[in-house]
């Protein structure tokens, strides 16, 4: 690789890092509003309608924390953009607009699944959970511990629906046939369910939450591993 690519390489790590840290910024300033928007989905159940803060430095760390998901979450569609310009010049025109069409369906289906999570699962989860405790049990969360779960659930969510188009992309590539994704659809149910278990809390609740959608998103997957299959076929 040439000085120029290692050049251009840097210039482009430089800019993403730029952008992190002016919307890492914004974003502190703006922690507080921030933080009442991301608790409402929690608040609209919980009895006591507060949090509370079992550290004292919780209460120091907790806007950092929260600054640096949003602006991770932000920053995310920006680097994929800085990516775009550093390939583009490689492709064929006809390449570089399938390749930004990868990546502005790739943001939107994050943000699709990021949304779903924070404003349908997530409230059915935290409904149901809260429904568990007794009636002599008067639920408290820490605010800190209910950041990381937000923001836990919100990334995985989004993250997952990226597997219809990784599954889409593997097959027009033809480093995978359709036919394999549906022959190991059994396997990937049973899979969706031990994901489920290890990457929530131990209650049947959150696991379907997070099974039976991806279980979903795979068959989409199926389905357009199928259609690529047919372009690739007509071509």
């Amino acid at each position: 690789m040439s000085l120029e690519y290692w050049h251009s390489i840097q210039r482009s790590v430089i800019k993403v890092i730029i952008f992190f840290a002016l919307t890492f910024v914004t974003a502190l300033l703006y922690s507080k509003s921030i933080y009442s928007w991301i608790e409402h989905p929690l608040l609209h159940d919980l009895p006591s309608h507060h949090l509370i803060s079992t550290s004292l430095t919780h209460i120091a760390t907790m806007p950092l924390q929260l600054s640096g998901w949003v602006s991770l979450f932000i920053t995310m569609p920006y680097a994929l953009y800085e990516l775009w310009r550093f390939v583009a010049p490689a492709l064929t025109r006809h390449e570089q607009f399938k390749f930004l069409g990868v990546m502005i369906l790739s943001v939107m289906l994050f943000i699709l699944g990021a949304g779903v999570a924070y404003y349908v699962i997530l409230p059915i989860l935290f409904n149901a959970l809260l429904q568990m405790a007794p009636r002599s049990v008067e639920v408290l969360p820490d605010m800190n511990l209910y950041l990381n779960f937000v923001g836990t659930w919100t990334i995985t969510f989004g993250l997952l629906a990226q597997l219809p188009l990784m599954m889409c992309v593997l097959t027009y590539l033809r480093l995978f046939q359709s036919r394999i994704w549906f022959d190991y659809r059994p396997h990937a149910m049973v899979l969706s369910f031990v994901v489920g278990m290890l990457l929530t809390p131990p209650d049947v609740v959150s696991q379907l939450l997070l099974a039976l959608p991806l279980c979903g998103l795979y068959q989409l997957g199926c389905y357009l591993a199928f259609k690529c299959t047919s372009e690739n076929q007509k071509a």
